[in-house]
Formats: structure tokens, C-alpha cells, sequence
């Protein structure tokens, strides 16, 4: 999950004494990759945009210096040229001074046509439902248009008894029947309203509902569904139902509001099922609902304000939908100017692995709390007895680490995560100390008590975050940097490390440089399983490592780090790390990780390779990398071509031998009758490919034969 790749599409003209999200519209975007981008500029003009190689205005159509835009819609229909995808209808609601109208232009001709029609009130949506039908929302009423022979005809209208509307959408997921779903006042009162466009009967009022007093600006959005309603008073988002305008859930985001600013202007869209973006001052977040957790934020240092004005829907529940973009508005006060930007968004997948550790809110207390099963009748007797256990066992844990005692508390922590009883461990412990003669008997003989071993959550016992933390904290420690340091150098329980290590509580705070600490150790184990299980490490302390490790004598580290790094990030989110620590103020030898990967030479590491060359260029090497790598693609070329020769004489062995093997059959077997010649049974088939195989691997007379008709010429003579 993340927002990456923000890239500027355009810098929009000056427009005074409007809000940001006033300043542009754009039409609802349906498709990830879309090559053009409509666009309307309040006071300015509405146009198009191609968006690849590079952002482009290729069409547009200019406005009145007063004309306000308030809503717009678009119907791709291409002219004579096919590929003018940008041509079409371009629907238009205009408030100019104290008039309102409609306004449709169609630029499929050599001139664009513009037909309008008054309106009375302001307008607030518009949408195309065929090439000749269109509805427009507007304050207190809705209304049809056919457009015929250059010309808007009212079909019909309905009103809709709204004072002012706050926020519509468009729904077509319910059987594909249009509805539109509004917010609006009425007598002081907020109303939600779902009503049908059904206009093969009349209109017609699905549900409405009087909620609560008017006193501020609320922000909506909706997706699935549901409809969300973020209070900036308040810090409150309600997850409301549409079917019955009943509130389902409400989450608390004050933890977010980190500026006075954040409440001057925020915005909200919904990019997948229970997933926000929400825009406060110059930073967008990214949040889950359904676990009230931060998936991500992206700040821009450049901006003083976002607002968020389109994203593309995506279910987020496969990898393969969980991809979107986000398209939003930018303004920089000190030298007032607005842009226009789209970003990268992933979803992430709404699993509550995805959301661990990234809770939007953060508890300051480290009590110790007891873990039951929920569905047992005396869930609270269980729970306080499972406090009282865990406490017990911290104070003994407080008490062997103190003493250094690493045999004894491996005694204790993993067995008892293995489900072994207190009681049985508190009696092992018990036992009088065995002689001296004894204890090196056992480290010497075969009956050896600790293995390594890794958290399975089917089986092993449930365990309160705040106890692991405090354990972790008997053996580490967080300077002023917030970099983790062992309290004893003389105290590292392995086995219980290395199990928490697979565990996915393993807590954040204990990450920040937690891999260089353990490559200082004498043994390699710890290091290798932090690289390989360890949750919650950023890319950052990863790549760090991975730039640390010598390729040549820790190969195999080396590879896990690799195959970590592909396996959780994308090339994106790699040469975003690597362009960070390449401009830090830490040392970073771009070189000496190009070097190393090319020593790797697996496929994990010319990923890797892509993203180097993107951040140091292609100019900026020594003569002696730029010659190892020359050699490593001269011996990939030239194994591909040697493959390529291969695999060409191996079908070419293949179609002869069967050839032959036709040939050779017709003489041994008798004539058959044709339905008998027909049918060929499965030993048969297994004989045939077993004779062609013989035919390559074995020079016996019939390999012989065959390669007497394929000379080492024939290369150039591919059967297909």
C-alpha cells in the first residue's frame, strides 16, 4: 500500500476568489491508463489533454472571464478520424454573475457547435445518458434534455424540495439502474436522498432521510455502497448505508489533524471498498475503514493546499485491481499557483496483515492485558487470569535478564508460546542446580533441550502486543535517534529472538537499526532470519543493508535481502528509496551497490540494477563497472543466441524424427482399416515420443539417420 509517483500534468491560469475544488472539474475517470484527460477550467476554457509521452493540450474551447464552471460531463464520440478520441460532446453547468445555464458543445465537427439553454437554478451535476438524452441536477430540482437537430428539448423534471445541495453521485452498480445519490439541506436540516432516474417511467424517490441540524461544511464521498462523511470539527468519519441512511461505523482521524491548517480546507474520496484518501493542508493520507488504520501518506513540501478532485474506482481486493490513480489540485500560496497532478495509488488488498502496527490510534499505556478466547462462556475470568500469567512471567523474565541468565529464560519464553504450561515451566525452574560435572556432561551430549523455532499461528499460543513489547525491552534498548541498542552485550537469547522475529507482533519501534546491530554479532543467524521474517521493517533500513553486505563473501544473505526487497516493494517504490538515500546525508556509494548486484548476477538482482541506473544515470560510472556490466549482457546475449540455436535444431530433430518414425511405422504395421488407423492409443503415443527422444539423445542407426538429413547449415531453416 502507498502514494508514489506524483507527476504534474499542468499549471492551471490564475482564477481569484474561488475554493481550490472550484478552480478545475473534471468528468468522472473510468480507466487507469487512459490517454486523454478532459479537463474544465473555471473562468478559462474546457479542454483535452493527452497524456503520453508527455502531458499536452491538444484541444480546448474557450469560456467567458466571468463564467464560473460548476459541473461538467463528457461523451467520447469520435469525428471522421477514429483515433480523435478526445472529440465529442462536452456538457457544461455555468454560473455567470446571476445567471445559470447549460451549455453543450460538440467538437466532433471541423467547428464545434455550442447549443445552451437557460436554467434557474445553479447547477450541480450533469450527466450523459445517451448521445441524445442528458439530466442535470440543479438546486431544488432535476430535470431531462434530448438534444435533436442542434437544439435542448425538457423532457421532464422532478423536484426534489432541497434548499442547497452538498454532495451527488451518480450509481449504476445496483442492476444498472441509474440512481443519484444526494446530500442536501432542507429547513435547516441535512437530507439524504437516493432517487431514480429511471426514465423509461417517471422519476421517482427511492429513500430519503432527515438527519440532523445544519451548522458546518461536511465532506462525502461514497463507494459501494456506502457513504462517507468526514466532519473537519469534529475529526469524524461516519460510514453510513445507503439502503436505510443508518450509521454502520465511525472512526476517529483527530490523529491526523497534526496543523491548524488541516481545517481550512480537506477533501475526501473513496479509491476502493472501505479504503479513503483524505487531503489536509499539503498531505494525503491514505486510511482503512474497516481497521482504522494509516495505509500511507504523501506530503508535497511545495504545497500549502490539496484538494482531491477525481480517482479511478478499483475493487482493491486481488492484485490485480488493487492499483488506481488519484488526480488531485495543488496551490502554492507565496507564489499563487495551481497545479494539476495525478499520483499513484495502491489500495492495498483490506487485509488486516496489511494493517498491522499502523493503527490510527496510538495508546500510551504498556499494561499488560490478557488474551482469551473470545468464544468461551467465562471469557472475562480467562482473560484476568491470562493477565495474571503474563505478569508473572515478565517479573521472572525482569529477574533473569537482570542476572543474564540466558539459559533459564530461554526456559521460559518459547515453550510457553508453544502452548507449555506456567506451572510446568515454574517447576522446571525450580529444580536444584546440577553439578558442574553434570551441566558439561549436557552441553556435550546428545539430549540437547533448545532448537530453533518459528512462530505458527494455527498452534502456538496468543500473546498481548504490550507483553512482547516489555520482553524485547529487557533486551533492547532506543537511544535518543530511536535506533535500537542491546542493554547487554552478554545477554541475546537466540531461540526467543528468533521466534519473535517470525512473529507478526513484532513491534516497529524495535526495527530502526536493528539489522546493522545484529550483522555486529559473531554468529550470522539472527541477521538472516531478521532479513527473511522480520515484520514492519522499512525499505529503507533494508536497502541500507543490502548496501552493507559484500556480495562476494555473503552471497547468500545478500540474495535474501534481494528477494525480500522484490518480493514487498515495487521498482517504483525501490528508486524512490534508493534516489532518498542517494540525496541523504548519510554516506551512499551508488557504485558499490551496482558492483555488488552484478556480482549476484540472478534475476532478483538486475531488478535492482534497473533501479540503480535510474537514480545515478547513465553517465555517472567508472570505466571498470561500465566493463563489467559490457561483459555480463555480452554473455547474456550470447547465451540467448546459443538457446536460440538449440532450441531451433531440437524442433528440427523432433520434426524429422517423427518423419522418419512415420515412415518406419508404415512398413512394420499392416494396413488397417480407417476407423481402425483413426484411433491411437495411449502406448502408442508414449512410444512415438519416446522414439523421437531416442532420436536426439541416442546415436544408435536411427539417430543416425535422422541426422543425416539435418546438416549443422540448417539453421537458418526453422519449420514452424
Amino acid at each position: 500500500m502507498s502514494l508514489s509517483e506524483s507527476y504534474m500534468l499542468a499549471t492551471l491560469p490564475r482564477v481569484q476568489d474561488l475554493p481550490l475544488l472550484r478552480k478545475l472539474i473534471l468528468p468522472q475517470v473510468s480507466e487507469i491508463d487512459a490517454s486523454y484527460l478532459k479537463v474544465g477550467i473555471t473562468k478559462s476554457f474546457v479542454g483535452s489533454y493527452v497524456l503520453r509521452p508527455t502531458p499536452k493540450l491538444i484541444w480546448s474551447y474557450p469560456l467567458n472571464p466571468a463564467a464560473v464552471l460548476e459541473c461538467m460531463d463528457e461523451l467520447a464520440q469520435p469525428g471522421k478520424d477514429s483515433e480523435d478520441t478526445y472529440k465529442g460532446l462536452y456538457a457544461m453547468g455555468i454560473t455567470e454573475r446571476k445567471s445559470n445555464r447549460l451549455l453543450v458543445v460538440d467538437s466532433r465537427a471541423d467547428e464545434p457547435i455550442r447549443i445552451e439553454i437557460k436554467l434557474t437554478n445553479r447547477p450541480h451535476a450533469v450527466k450523459f445518458l445517451s448521445s441524445e438524452e442528458l439530466a442535470v441536477i440543479c438546486e431544488g430540482y432535476i430535470v431531462l434534455y434530448k438534444l435533436t437537430n442542434g437544439q435542448l428539448e425538457e423532457l421532464e423534471s422532478t423536484n426534489i424540495s432541497l434548499d442547497r445541495i452538498l454532495f451527488h453521485q451518480f450509481i449504476s452498480e445496483f442492476n444498472n439502474e441509474l440512481l443519484v445519490l444526494i446530500a442536501g439541506t432542507c429547513a435547516g436540516k441535512v437530507v439524504y436522498k437516493l432517487i431514480s432516474l429511471d426514465f423509461s417511467s417517471l422519476f421517482f424517490e427511492v429513500k430519503s432521510s432527515n438527519e440532523f441540524d445544519y451548522t458546518h461544511e461536511n465532506h462525502y464521498t461514497y463507494n459501494a455502497g456506502m457513504l462517507y462523511k468526514l466532519n473537519p470539527e469534529s475529526k469524524v468519519i461516519e460510514c453510513i448505508q445507503i439502503s436505510d441512511f443508518e450509521i454502520k461505523n465511525s472512526i476517529d482521524i483527530s490523529s491526523l489533524f497534526t496543523s491548524p491548517k488541516h481545517t481550512e480546507i480537506s477533501s475526501i474520496l473513496s479509491p476502493a471498498p472501505n479504503r479513503l484518501l483524505i487531503s489536509l493542508g499539503n498531505t494525503i493520507y491514505l486510511i482503512n475503514v474497516t481497521f482504522e488504520s494509516l495505509l500511507a501518506k504523501y506530503t508535497i513540501e511545495k504545497s500549502d493546499m490539496i484538494a482531491l478532485s477525481q480517482v479511478v474506482g478499483v475493487k482493491g481486493s486481488s492484485m490485480n485491481t488493487r492499483k488506481t490513480n488519484v488526480y488531485f489540485v495543488s496551490h502554492n500560496n507565496k507564489k499563487n499557483t495551481t497545479q494539476l497532478f495525478v499520483m499513484n495509488v495502491d489500495t492495498s488488498l483490506n487485509k488486516l496483515s496489511d494493517c498491522l502496527g499502523k493503527s490510527l490510534h496510538k495508546t500510551s499505556t504498556n499494561e499488560i492485558h490478557g488474551v482469551a478466547n473470545i468464544v468461551n462462556k467465562d471469557f472475562v475470568a480467562e482473560t484476568n487470569a491470562s493477565k495474571i500469567e503474563l505478569n508473572q512471567i515478565y517479573e521472572k523474565l525482569h529477574e533473569l535478564s537482570t542476572n543474564s541468565d540466558v539459559n533459564n529464560w530461554e526456559r521460559v519464553v518459547v515453550p510457553y508460546c508453544k502452548q507449555e504450561s506456567w506451572e510446568s515451566i515454574q517447576k522446571s525452574l525450580s529444580k536444584p542446580k546440577k553439578s558442574l560435572a553434570q551441566t558439561a556432561a549436557k552441553a556435550a551430549g546428545k539430549n540437547k533441550v533448545y532448537h530453533f523455532q518459528e512462530f505458527d499461528e494455527e498452534t502456538d499460543r496468543a500473546l498481548d502486543l504490550n507483553f512482547v513489547k516489555k520482553c524485547l525491552g529487557l533486551i533492547f534498548k532506543i537511544d535518543e535517534k530511536g535506533t535500537v541498542k542491546l542493554i547487554n552485550n552478554e545477554f541475546i537469547p537466540q531461540f526467543t529472538l528468533v521466534y519473535l522475529l517470525t512473529n507478526s507482533l513484532f513491534p516497529y519501534e524495535y526495527t530502526k537499526g536493528l539489522l546493522p546491530l545484529l550483522a555486529n554479532l559473531e554468529d550470522s543467524t539472527l541477521l538472516h532470519q531478521a532479513v527473511r521474517t522480520c515484520p514492519n521493517l522499512s525499505l529503507e533500513e533494508i536497502l541500507k543493508q543490502l548496501i552493507e553486505t559484500d556480495a562476494k563473501t555473503e552471497l547468500g544473505l545478500f540474495e535474501d535481502i534481494l528477494s525480500r526487497v522484490n518480493t514487498e516493494y515495487s521498482i517504483h517504490e525501490i528508486t524512490r528509496e534508493f534516489k532518498s538515500l542517494a540525496m541523504g546525508k548519510t554516506e551512499f556509494n551508488l557504485e558499490q551497490a551496482l558492483n555488488n548486484l552484478l556480482v549476484a548476477n540472478s534475476m532478483n538482482s538486475w531488478i535492482l540494477v534497473q533501479a540503480i541506473m535510474d537514480v545515478g544515470g547513465l553517465f555517472n560510472w567508472s570505466l571498470v563497472t561500465i566493463n563489467k556490466l559490457s561483459d555480463l549482457i555480452d554473455k547474456k546475449v550470447n547465451s540467448l543466441v546459443q538457446n536460440n540455436y538449440n532450441l531451433i535444431m531440437t524442433d528440427q530433430l523432433l520434426l524429422a524424427s517423427e518423419s522418419v518414425y512415420k515412415k518406419w511405422n508404415k512398413k512394420k504395421s499392416p494396413k488397417a482399416s480407417s476407423s481402425a488407423s483413426a484411433s491411437v492409443s495411449n502406448g502408442e503415443i508414449v512410444d512415438k515420443q519416446q522414439q523421437q527422444l531416442d532420436s536426439i539423445i541416442n546415436i544408435d542407426n536411427f539417430g543416425i539417420e535422422v541426422a543425416k538429413k539435418i546438416p549443422t547449415y540448417s539453421i537458418e531453416k526453422l519449420v514452424i
